[in-house]
């Protein structure tokens, strides 16, 4: 599993978010067993990448720390699949 270091993100909250994203992948599928990456999104949200122990297969889920909690607890997490956004035309916005 790696871990890109985000601001103000501890490792003990990288480890409760990767334990509240688990909780809700597990749901999900049965394939999706291995944590595979937590980074930052482009708009301040961490991603957490699951797949299998073998790398295939990924799902992407969507972190957002809940105002005032403590990083470190995994019910602080509010998660969410990732949805990806669809691309923009050059001089559209």
């Amino acid at each position: 599993m790696v871990y890109s270091a985000s601001p103000g993100v501890s490792n003990d909250g990288a480890l409760a978010l990767i334990e509240a994203s688990r909780r809700f992948v597990t749901t999900t599928s049965s394939v999706y067993q291995t944590a595979i990456q937590v980074s930052t999104d482009g708009d301040g949200s961490l991603v957490v990448s699951w797949g299998t122990p073998e790398g295939s297969q990924e799902l992407l889920m969507r972190a957002h720390l809940r105002a005032g909690a403590d990083q470190a607890q995994p019910e602080s997490w509010r998660i969410s699949p990732f949805e990806p956004i669809d691309a923009v035309e050059p001089g559209t916005l």
